[in-house]
């Protein structure tokens, strides 16, 4: 934690550090000799604590404190006054100060603040983390809802830049290795819990087969240092070689720009969707950039090839086995009337196609593409035919541990992307099954849920909203009450009223 110990007695101040360091030695604790020394380095450094003293001349504890609150929204502030001063401190406690200590300061009052803190740092990080995934979410699929007031979180200053990620991994669950299966979405939310905090903001977002797009928003210097590192740091995880399969794709992630607000990101990581498709034919070894994709894109030949290659993998992830084989005939055609730009892409084509089908890579790799081609559309189609055979009474079943688990768990934290991880499906699948089950769709069946808890909750006398908000699973109260106006047909805050006999 960054703290910022303000006084203009030196002696105060190294008191003050020394009982700090005894507290927690990895605490970095800064000076301040006055309050505009203090104004200055909030602004700079973003501490997650300010002891200011009350009395300072020139710019006062207070007005310092009034001044540097905008630059500084998150961090803890504790007062420290004398008895004489004590209607100050109550000043200061109403504009938001955590607490007060008088002086002489005792070791173990400062002890018992530092925890309470670091307590409300954890708190207010949970919920800021939160409300930034809501508010990112919405308006990923909701573009229009940019200029509402409930999204003003993601103007504020700081740098925004995004990933799409693809898993290349064995699309049919009886073919994936374990090695590989679910390595994505678990590489990406163990980066995020590394990397979150009220400086550095990341959110996963799952969408349509399988993609996943990482956007993170830097509001410091160092933050916006670490999250350029992010996309190589995800790009070697996830396409560490196994010895048993070397030339196996294991991911492929595509890296964003920086930019000042989240529309112009929002635009390029739609532009390089719309030319995914060109990683099954680009170099590996590093993450891809949009200038990379255009260049890929400019040569037709290597276009049709990348757009094939994409359209079998899919067709095999769908159960379609006509357009499976159709897409294999043109990969062929495509094969044998390019061959120079074909050998160039085999190696690129063979890895993106042995990591999504589960085939095998030939070896040694003289022994030819061609023939390793027609065994995997003589394999693969047979796999196919073999399951539309077999039919999938499963499928019942399986959905019917998904309602039992979001019944169960429907106030944590719960995604359609990390509930199909859990049930080892694709979110696209998942949501589709679900909502031809269902009825509704898999959000509005969680939302249900979660309204029904919450009017059992505000029932009870006493409850607040955002107490209530909090248990079924919104750390926005603002976004919960949206929410069950929309539901419900009134404010929470008038429910219980409502209850009561006339």
């Amino acid at each position: 934690m960054k703290i910022i110990v303000a006084d203009d007695e030196m002696l105060a101040r190294e008191t003050l550090i020394l009982i700090l360091e005894d507290i927690r030695p990895d605490l970095d604790v800064t000076e301040a000799k006055n309050g505009l020394e203090l104004v200055q380095q909030a602004s700079e450094l973003r501490p997650d604590i300010i002891f200011v003293d009350i009395r300072m001349p020139g710019k006062s504890g207070l007005e310092a404190m009034e001044e540097a609150l905008p630059h500084t929204p998150h961090a803890q502030w504790i007062i420290m006054t004398g008895f004489a001063e004590f209607d100050y401190a109550r000043q200061a406690l109403k504009l938001g100060a955590l607490d007060y200590l008088l002086k002489p300061i005792e070791p173990s009052d400062v002890e018992r603040i530092v925890q309470r803190a670091a307590a409300r740092i954890g708190q207010d990080a949970k919920s800021l983390s939160r409300e930034f995934e809501s508010v990112v979410t919405s308006l990923w699929h909701n573009p229009i809802m940019q200029t509402g007031p409930e999204h003003k979180t993601t103007e504020r200053e700081g740098q925004w830049t995004g990933m799409l990620l693809y898993e290349t991994r064995p699309v049919d669950g009886n073919d994936a290795r374990p090695e590989q299966t679910g390595l994505l979405p678990q590489a990406a939310r163990q980066v995020i819990a590394d990397h979150n905090s009220k400086e550095l903001l990341l959110v996963l977002i799952g969408l349509e087969r399988g993609e996943y797009a990482l956007i993170g928003k830097a509001l410091t210097s160092p933050a916006e240092a670490n999250l350029r590192r992010l996309p190589k740091l995800l790009h070697d995880m996830l396409n560490s070689r196994s010895p048993e399969h070397p030339r196996s794709r294991l991911a492929a992630v595509l890296e964003s720009g920086t930019y000042d607000s989240f529309e112009p990101l929002r635009n390029e990581m739609l532009e390089m969707r719309s030319l995914s498709y060109l990683r099954s034919v680009a170099d590996d070894g590093k993450p891809l950039v949009l200038a990379d994709m255009r260049r890929l894109a400019e040569d037709p030949v290597t276009a049709r090839f990348g757009t094939t290659a994409v359209q079998l993998v899919r067709a095999y992830a769908e159960g379609d086995y006509t357009a499976f084989m159709t897409c294999g005939d043109k990969l062929r055609m495509l094969w044998a009337d390019e061959r120079e730009a074909a050998r160039k892409l085999q190696s690129r084509l063979l890895a993106f196609l042995a990591g999504s089908l589960a085939k095998e890579t030939p070896a040694p790799m003289h022994e030819g593409f061609d023939p390793w081609l027609e065994q995997l559309y003589e394999e693969t189609g047979t796999r196919l035919l073999r399951k539309k055979s077999e039919g999938d009474p499963g499928a019942k079943d399986w959905l019917e541990e998904v309602v039992l688990y979001l019944e169960a768990h429907f106030c944590g934290d719960i995604t359609v992307s990390a509930v199909a991880e859990r049930f080892g499906v694709s979110p696209n699948h998942l949501s589709t099954l679900f909502h031809k089950r269902m009825g509704v769709t898999f959000s509005q069946y969680v939302t249900r849920l979660r309204m029904m808890k919450a009017k059992e909750l505000l029932s009870i006398p006493g409850m607040k909203v955002n107490e209530a908000a909090e248990q079924v699973g919104y750390y926005s109260t603002r976004h919960f009450t949206n929410l069950f106006r929309e539901y419900v047909g009134c404010y929470p805050s008038e429910f219980g009223k409502l209850l009561k006999p006339k």
